[in-house]
Protein backbone atom coordinates (compact mmCIF):
# COMPACT_ATOMS: atom_id res chain seq x y z
CA UNK A 1 0.00 0.00 0.00
CA UNK A 2 1.36 3.30 -0.79
CA UNK A 3 1.75 6.85 1.21
CA UNK A 4 -1.07 8.21 -1.42
CA UNK A 5 -3.60 5.31 -0.47
CA UNK A 6 -5.43 7.67 2.63
CA UNK A 7 -5.03 10.49 0.19
CA UNK A 8 -6.83 9.13 -2.14
CA UNK A 9 -9.75 7.38 -0.58
CA UNK A 10 -9.99 10.92 1.48
CA UNK A 11 -10.24 12.48 -1.89
CA UNK A 12 -13.33 10.16 -3.44
CA UNK A 13 -14.82 10.13 -0.30
CA UNK A 14 -15.44 14.27 -0.25
CA UNK A 15 -15.95 14.13 -3.86
CA UNK A 16 -18.72 11.55 -2.95
CA UNK A 17 -20.26 13.56 -0.05
CA UNK A 18 -22.45 16.53 0.40
CA UNK A 19 -19.18 18.40 1.66
CA UNK A 20 -18.75 21.11 -0.48
CA UNK A 21 -18.97 22.42 -4.05
CA UNK A 22 -17.63 19.19 -5.83
CA UNK A 23 -14.40 19.88 -6.27
CA UNK A 24 -11.57 18.11 -4.51
CA UNK A 25 -10.88 19.04 -1.38
CA UNK A 26 -6.83 18.58 -0.99
CA UNK A 27 -5.83 17.24 2.83
CA UNK A 28 -3.74 19.98 4.03
CA UNK A 29 -0.56 17.83 4.85
CA UNK A 30 2.34 19.53 6.81
CA UNK A 31 4.69 18.71 4.20
CA UNK A 32 2.51 20.93 1.98
CA UNK A 33 1.54 23.67 4.44
CA UNK A 34 5.47 23.78 4.84
CA UNK A 35 6.34 24.01 1.49
CA UNK A 36 3.72 26.97 0.60
CA UNK A 37 5.26 28.81 3.57
CA UNK A 38 8.70 28.38 2.93
CA UNK A 39 7.91 29.11 -0.92
CA UNK A 40 6.47 32.46 -0.09
CA UNK A 41 10.00 34.04 1.37
CA UNK A 42 8.14 35.02 4.74
CA UNK A 43 8.34 34.34 7.92
CA UNK A 44 5.14 31.90 9.00
CA UNK A 45 4.45 34.52 11.82
CA UNK A 46 4.19 37.44 9.73
CA UNK A 47 1.34 39.32 9.86
CA UNK A 48 -0.65 39.89 6.73
CA UNK A 49 -3.10 41.99 7.84
CA UNK A 50 -6.62 42.00 9.83
CA UNK A 51 -10.21 40.82 8.86
CA UNK A 52 -12.98 42.65 9.05
CA UNK A 53 -15.55 42.66 10.94
CA UNK A 54 -13.85 40.54 13.71
CA UNK A 55 -10.70 42.18 13.37
CA UNK A 56 -8.88 39.20 13.66
CA UNK A 57 -5.54 39.19 12.94
CA UNK A 58 -4.13 36.75 9.68
CA UNK A 59 -0.60 35.40 9.16
CA UNK A 60 1.26 33.76 6.84
CA UNK A 61 0.02 30.20 8.51
CA UNK A 62 -3.11 31.01 8.22
CA UNK A 63 -3.02 31.30 4.13
CA UNK A 64 -1.44 27.78 3.46
CA UNK A 65 -4.16 25.57 4.91
CA UNK A 66 -6.93 27.22 2.72
CA UNK A 67 -4.98 27.32 -0.19
CA UNK A 68 -3.30 23.71 -0.05
CA UNK A 69 -7.16 22.34 0.52
CA UNK A 70 -8.09 24.64 -2.77
CA UNK A 71 -5.19 22.89 -4.55
CA UNK A 72 -2.77 25.38 -4.40
CA UNK A 73 0.78 24.22 -4.61
CA UNK A 74 3.58 25.90 -3.13
CA UNK A 75 4.13 27.54 -6.68
CA UNK A 76 0.95 29.36 -5.66
CA UNK A 77 2.40 30.86 -2.33
CA UNK A 78 3.00 34.32 -3.65
CA UNK A 79 -0.60 35.05 -5.29
CA UNK A 80 -1.93 33.49 -2.08
CA UNK A 81 -0.14 36.21 0.10
CA UNK A 82 -1.04 38.70 -2.35
CA UNK A 83 -4.57 37.56 -2.94
CA UNK A 84 -4.94 37.52 1.59
CA UNK A 85 -3.28 40.81 1.66
CA UNK A 86 -5.91 42.30 -1.06
CA UNK A 87 -8.57 40.74 0.83
CA UNK A 88 -7.99 42.88 4.12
Amino acid sequence: MSDESPYLAFVEQQLESPWGDGLPVVPPTPAAVAAFVERSGLAGDEVLGEFRPRQSVATLRDVPVSAVMAGGCADYAPTGVALARALM
